[in-house]
């Protein structure tokens, strides 16, 4: 039978917006585990953290950092940092009336995922969902998007724009901070693509780390 068919369903299992499996639930304790293990040598708590509307994204950053930045327990930091859900330019790009990829309403992602903000403009229903199969996004579009959310990020977020003064040698340096963004398989090509480096292949439940620096545009 052709994907497609399945693909276009609408259950707990196909769509829309369908939860994480338990495969990725398993993919994203891996990571966790790895993260915990690295705190000892110094590896930095991200500062803010950014998802796609999507379940399976948000779900994987909660699980990802359970007991470290979400959750309970002695090691979980106090003041939980920066978290954010966008609505459309971290989503998984509208394919085919796929309804993996039509998200869920705003109600129940607030409700679901109290530890995240969601950023203003953010509708109660999708109303970037493909309902035609019409209006595939491209990836000349999505390359826009991404450029465009990432400009938006290293302009506005305050925790990548610092820098401190060095005395008594009179020298800026770069404050160093982490931001974890939590999207999927095309749009992390994509972000890598834009950000200039080389083209790698991210396994499902992967993560990649990458070293920018960032000059604000009102510092030039």
């Amino acid at each position: 039978m052709d994907m497609s068919y399945w693909a276009k369903l609408t259950d707990e299992t196909w769509g829309p917006d369908p939860l994480l499996t338990d495969t990725g639930i398993e993919q994203a304790y891996n990571v966790n585990n790895i993260r915990k293990q690295e705190l000892s040598y110094g590896i930095p708590i991200p500062e803010s953290f950014y998802s796609s509307p999507f379940s399976r994204t948000i779900t994987t950053a909660l699980i990802s950092f359970e007991g470290i930045v979400f959750g309970d327990g002695d090691n979980v930091v106090k003041s939980v940092p920066k978290a954010i859900i966008k609505e459309q330019k971290f989503r998984e790009r509208n394919y085919r009336q796929h309804t993996c990829n039509m998200r869920r309403t705003r109600s129940f992602i607030k409700e679901t995922y109290p530890q995240f903000e969601i950023e203003p403009g953010f509708t109660e229903e999708d109303i970037f969902w493909n309902t035609t199969g019409a209006c595939n996004e491209t990836d000349d579009l999505l390359r826009i998007q991404v450029r465009e959310v990432l400009d938006e990020i290293f302009e506005n977020d305050k925790s990548c724009c610092g820098c401190y003064f060095i005395s008594p040698l009179q020298r800026f340096a770069t404050l160093v901070v982490d931001i974890f963004i939590t999207a999927h398989a095309h749009t992390n090509r994509l972000i890598r693509e834009v950000l200039g480096a080389p083209e790698k292949r991210m396994p499902t439940g992967g993560v990649f780390a990458m070293v920018i620096s960032v000059t604000p545009s009102s510092a030039i």
